[in-house]
């Protein structure tokens, strides 16, 4: 047996588990109606909020620019008692593209908070466990970036233990069951005007078909401006494929005394406003600044 048979086999003994919801029960429900209603009420204030904001600053030309499919998102990964309605926010998007029958795969990039990873690492799971129902991976796109070379695979520990790709999942099977509920919804009013039964079975076989999908979460781990760069070139051209959807995992910063990092001014060589004196307005103005 060659090494490449080796490392093959290794490979397909490692990705045979379903990876559990490891931290449901602590970071959020594990129950499956009580995170079902959570997550429709960070869903529910985000979408109201937002529909407010875009009635009160809607314009003939704004109108006519936003439209196209919603491709990827940046989410935070906290507890969901402090990041699911910020998170909620994103997942509009997701929900939208769903809405338009966008179907494919989810690449979730995540970092690395429990082990040191020098480079990047895809998830061996065959498939992703949430108290809302399972996430098939997509295994052949998960060949196609191994072949590459530069990725290797997560153990099962490791897969688990971390949580900042998990905090993605559940809100992605959420928008899934809602965007089959809604399609379903629609084929059942379509069809009051009397289709027969087998024209009904037909459609609602082909709404399930059209909003199936996978997932691919892969590990970023301690990478040199180089490397990000070197990933970013590699992954560029499988994220811009019209069936992907990604998905970035990021807190942005961990601001607080036990992170060591309290800042509420720009550094010496930026001149700040007199208006940023909180948190809140130093985040704001940077964000813009930057």
């Amino acid at each position: 047996m060659g090494p490449n048979q080796s490392r093959r086999n290794e490979m397909d003994a490692r990705k045979q588990y379903i990876r559990e919801a490891y931290h449901a029960g602590s970071w959020y429900e594990n129950d499956p109606a009580q995170l079902n209603s959570t997550l429709t009420d960070y869903l529910s204030i985000a979408q109201n909020a937002n529909d407010a904001t875009q009635t009160a600053t809607q314009t003939a030309a704004s109108s006519s620019a936003a439209q196209g499919l919603p491709r990827g998102v940046i989410a935070p990964h906290a507890g969901f008692r402090f990041s699911g309605p910020t998170a909620a926010y994103a997942y509009l998007a997701l929900g939208e593209a769903m809405q338009k029958s966008w179907s494919g795969t989810v690449i979730v990039l995540h970092p690395s908070h429990h082990v040191y990873l020098d480079g990047c690492a895809i998830s061996g799971a065959t498939s992703l466990e949430t108290p809302l129902g399972n996430i098939p991976v997509d295994e052949a796109l998960r060949t196609e970036l191994l072949g590459t070379g530069e990725f290797t695979i997560m153990s099962k520990e490791t897969d688990q233990k971390e949580h900042s790709g998990e905090m993605q999942y559940p809100f992605i099977q959420k928008a899934l069951l809602d965007s089959k509920e809604s399609n379903s919804s629609s084929n059942s009013d379509d069809n009051d005007d009397g289709d027969d039964e087998e024209g009904a079975t037909a459609s609602a076989q082909s709404q399930s078909q059209s909003l199936r999908i996978r997932i691919l979460p892969i590990m970023i781990g301690a990478v040199s401006t180089c490397q990000e760069q070197h990933f970013g070139k590699l992954l560029a051209p499988f994220l811009a494929r019209e069936n992907i959807f990604a998905v970035i995992s990021s807190d942005f910063c961990h601001w607080g005394r036990r992170f060591g990092y309290t800042p509420t001014s720009p550094p010496d060589h930026i001149q700040a406003p007199n208006f940023v004196k909180d948190i809140h307005e130093y985040i704001e103005w940077m964000d813009h600044v930057g």
